[in-house]
């Protein structure tokens, strides 16, 4: 979202309220996702949640629980959290359930999981542009993981 002076504004995501302050950011709030994160890219916000509330300077996150009750607040990796912008997926250290959900989300996919699938973790990025199965591709030549892709399942296998 972009600041503009004279119409400030209000985004109330569930229990948050982030208010315009002259500024640039981020708001990640998927349902599937276990905190609602907020990330400042330049400008400044304030957060309120429940009874807490934060303002962010710009490079920071603000995470808040999915009852409300907490908000932590952190530097933040920018080109990870506008990679979606830039049309990428940018993963650092990022677990494989992670981007499962980014994926599933991206491709309107379901995901199933088959067996005990290890707390692997990915680095990369890779563009949005790419096909199904050449992002599954990718990350198998990665990691101990395997897909099978049928209709708008995908099936992960360790």
């Amino acid at each position: 979202m972009v600041h503009d002076a004279l119409h400030p504004f209000k985004v109330k995501v569930r229990d948050q309220t982030i208010e315009d302050l002259g500024t640039q950011f981020n708001i990640n709030a998927y349902l599937d996702e276990p905190t609602m994160k907020t990330t400042l890219i330049n400008g400044k916000v304030k957060i309120s949640a429940g009874s807490q509330v934060a303002v962010l300077k710009p490079g920071f996150q603000a995470a808040v629980s999915p009852s409300g009750s907490s908000i932590i607040v952190q530097a933040a990796d920018l080109d990870q959290v506008m990679a979606w912008k830039n049309g990428n997926f940018e993963f650092e250290g990022t677990p494989l359930k992670d981007i499962m959900r980014q994926i599933s989300r991206w491709y309107d996919v379901d995901i199933s999981y088959m067996g005990t699938i290890e707390d692997t973790e990915f680095g990369g990025s890779i563009s949005r542009s790419k096909n199904i199965n050449e992002i599954l591709s990718m990350l198998e030549m990665t990691k101990s993981v395997r897909f099978k892709l049928d209709g708008r399942r995908i099936l992960v296998m360790p």
